[in-house]
């Protein structure tokens, strides 16, 4: 992992890259027009969180056709469809298990010979 104030690409796919800071130990997830940063641990409950939306999907009772997630700012919600949804869930634990496994054999003793 380089360890100047670069950002590292993590992950990326059709929707969007995720991107590591590793001076500000911030992830950077950014899909259509939306960017979000946060530090891993955030990104982890963000993950859990959509897998929960997922659910929506695939519940008989709700037909839905959008899963909204709330943010922190009032009346703003980001819209992702079915398939939108599953990107950015890849695109998260992609970027999450490479940022582990470079922390891993960045570790004193971590890197195998």
């Amino acid at each position: 992992m380089n360890t100047s104030s670069q950002l590292e690409q993590l992950s990326s796919n059709e929707l969007g890259h995720v991107l590591y800071c590793p001076s500000a130990k911030n992830m950077m997830i950014g899909f259509g027009t939306v960017m979000l940063k946060f530090p891993p641990d955030d990104c982890r409950f963000l993950l859990q969180t959509l897998h929960g939306l997922k659910c929506q999907f695939n519940c008989p009772k709700e037909c839905r056709s959008k899963a909204f997630i709330q943010t922190p700012v009032s009346n703003m919600m980001i819209a992702l469809n079915k398939t939108e949804l599953a990107q950015v869930i890849e695109l998260i634990e992609v970027g999450l298990l490479r940022l582990e496994v470079e922390e891993l054999l960045n570790a004193p003793g971590g890197a195998i010979c």
